[in-house]
This record gives C-alpha cells, structure tokens and sequence, in this order.
C-alpha cells in the first residue's frame, strides 16, 4: 500500500479533531524555532511537559475526545499547579 493516497470515504470519515494534529505538530516546529533559543531549552521543554499534563489532566477530568472520566482529585490538581510552580521556578532562576 505503500505511495496509494487514501479514498474519499476514508478521509471523510476521520473526526474533525484527527486533522488537528498536523496544523499543532507544525505550530509546535514554529514555536521551538522561534520561541525556544529566547527562553532557553530548560523553559521550552518545561512549558511543553507542563501544557502536556495540565491539559491531560482536563480531558480525563471532562472525559473530552471520548475518554474514560477519571475525576481530578486534590492530589492531581497539585500534581499540575507544582509543574507550574516548578515552571516559574525554571524561568525566574
């Protein structure tokens, strides 16, 4: 199947939300090309984890994308407000 493009069917059938992923891959290249060498390496790769989780955590909390609900307790709301802590901590030192 290698080189065959896939049929109309086949793309019309994807979610509107399985298209995201190549326009936020793309903004994800501009931003460290542009964004990462002014903030610095440590700064970029924290803010990007730190997104990471604290946006995770929001769709397992709303069950968002048709994930299973898994409820943020204390302990997971600290979990993410230490990673931003730790993010101000990062870039203020």
């Amino acid at each position: 199947m290698t080189g065959q493009r896939p049929s109309a069917e086949a793309l019309s059938g994807v979610p509107w939300w399985g298209w995201t992923g190549g326009v936020l891959g793309a903004v994800y290249v501009l931003a460290t090309v542009l964004v990462a060498d002014r903030v610095g390496a440590a700064v970029f790769m924290g803010v990007t984890v730190t997104v990471a989780i604290v946006t995770s955590l929001a769709m397992d909390h709303f069950g968002l994308l048709g994930f299973e609900v898994h409820r943020a307790g204390l302990a997971r709301i600290a979990g993410g407000l230490l990673m931003v802590a730790g993010i101000g901590l990062i870039a203020k030192f």
